[in-house]
């Protein structure tokens, strides 16, 4: 069972990237109890579609939709992680992960608790037409399941 991680902690530490200009840091979850490694997995499968967004940030649309190549953690003070993901350092309260039909917040999957992030992407065209694809590639999966039995 996930534990909940202080939502300070990643105020502690200033070293997330892309994510703010340089006067403010908006870091929230770019640290997590390395326990959460397999969690953090479990969504991140190679091939995994996602999509980087800072609300906080004023972004007023998510990034184009990229796919998981690699994913490591880089080892922090305190039995601490940090994901590398296609080799960048990313804050997960600003990573989307599309999961269970619909890009949802990594960072509130391994309940960090980010605030000013939406729970899941519901609109923009671009991370719409991915869902689209990608449900309709399940569905096909299910139906071929169904026929074969």
């Amino acid at each position: 069972m996930l534990k909940k991680i202080t939502p300070l902690l990643g105020i502690l530490f200033v070293p997330s990237i892309g994510y703010a200009d340089s006067t403010t840091d908006l870091s929230q979850c770019n640290l997590m109890p390395m326990e959460y490694e397999d969690s953090a997995l479990e969504w991140l499968k190679n091939g995994a579609s996602f999509v980087s967004w800072c609300q906080l940030c004023e972004e007023l649309a998510p990034g184009e939709v990229q796919h998981v190549e690699s994913v490591t953690f880089e080892v922090a003070p305190d039995n601490y992680r940090r994901i590398i993901l296609n080799g960048e350092r990313v804050d997960a309260a600003y990573v989307y992960v599309y999961h269970n039909r619909v890009f949802r917040n990594l960072g509130k999957y391994l309940n960090c608790n980010p605030v000013g992030v939406s729970d899941a992407i519901y609109s923009f065209s671009h991370v719409l037409d991915e869902t689209r694809r990608l449900n309709r590639e399940a569905d096909l999966a299910t139906l071929a399941e169904r026929r074969a039995q």
